[in-house]
């Protein structure tokens, strides 16, 4: 637990606490090494016991576990407290519960940094964590990396949404991070994968945030049809076809 992260991680938000680990007796394994073909398959063996056997869908669902662990700390220390936590693929490990990501565990508490782009703010995160991972797993199931990035990338956007209702605690979440969900190019010209990763479309459902690409658990026994907040759930509601694409798997 990073206690700097405390006072402003209370309440429903306190569960978060957990999710940033440093070094302990807990078991835990390379951050690198998780995604090796190996540990995955070990991994995805015990998940499958609980939630199916289907290989992009159980894949995605490990993502959004590490997209919880990995991302939920690091975006409250830098957007609230400038914090950088260190979270490079190379410096992290991870804790497994049921084969699935539970915790990062990162070697220290971070350093105090302000930085005066939100591309710069995350690229270690995206960069040096989110990309490595994400690569192997896409090539692990062969499911298209788009599915992914738009995990990770749902979060993103859920978080620092939740930040921005909390002005006295995180005043400046949105100039800090708002950019890199909005801008479609990152600085350097190349694609920005965390751009748009939702849509608010009211359609006469208690839902109206929207997820811009399935992510396939609806094709686990566990899940029954689509997630809340699927865009073939919306296609539904609008009378459109919703059957997947290419893409999306």
């Amino acid at each position: 637990m990073i206690e700097a992260l405390r006072p402003i991680l209370s309440g429903p938000w306190e569960p978060f606490l957990a999710l940033t680990l440093l070094p302990d007796d807990r078991p835990s394994i390379p951050m690198r090494e998780a995604v090796s073909p190996a540990n995955l398959d070990a991994a995805l063996a015990i998940a499958a016991k609980r939630h199916g056997h289907e290989r992009r869908a159980l894949i995605s669902l490990w993502s959004m576990h590490h997209a919880y662990v990995a991302m939920s700390g690091a975006m409250v220390a830098s957007l609230a407290l400038d914090l950088d936590l260190p979270v490079g693929i190379d410096e992290t490990r991870v804790v497994l519960e049921d084969g699935l990501p539970a915790a990062i565990v990162v070697p220290h508490a971070g350093e105090t940094r302000s930085h005066d782009c939100a591309f710069r703010r995350f690229e270690q995160l995206i960069e040096g964590q989110l990309a490595p991972v994400i690569s192997g797993l896409s090539a692990y199931a062969k499911i298209s990396p788009k599915v992914l990035w738009n995990n990770a990338a749902n979060l993103f956007e859920y978080v620092l949404q939740e930040l921005e209702k909390q002005p006295d605690l995180c005043p400046a979440a949105s100039a800090r991070g708002r950019p890199l969900i909005a801008e479609p190019l990152r600085p350097d010209g190349t694609r920005n994968r965390f751009f748009a990763p939702v849509r608010y479309v009211e359609v006469g459902d208690p839902i109206a945030r929207w997820r811009n690409v399935c992510c396939l658990r609806h094709l686990l026994p566990e899940f029954e049809g689509y997630c809340a907040n699927c865009p073939h759930r919306l296609k539904q509601l609008q009378g459109r076809p919703s059957c997947a694409t290419a893409v999306e798997l």
